[in-house]
């Protein structure tokens, strides 16, 4: 057997066995990273639809002021320019 055919099976071998394993780790990855990040969402669908006793935490407030668009520094109370 030569070498170039040895090494066409193991390539097909691993195309077998590595790709299913690549796919279902890579979908398993993508589902932690995904549900970490909208686990609020993903809580509230197993208590909504599926009917289960998981308790949904609450949303995290808004910022009550938005930064201040003109670009110029505040001044702070104690600054001597302002005096």
């Amino acid at each position: 057997m030569s070498t170039a055919r040895r090494l066409r099976i193991l390539a097909r071998l691993l195309l077998l066995l590595g790709l299913p394993v690549g796919v279902v780790l890579g979908l398993f990855g993508a589902g932690l990273y995904v549900g970490q990040a909208h686990r609020a969402g993903v809580l509230g669908f197993e208590r909504d639809w599926l009917r289960m006793d998981v308790e949904v935490p609450e949303p995290a407030p808004a910022p009550d002021d938005p930064p201040d668009a003109t670009g110029e520094p505040e001044a702070s109370p104690h600054d001597p320019a302002r005096a």
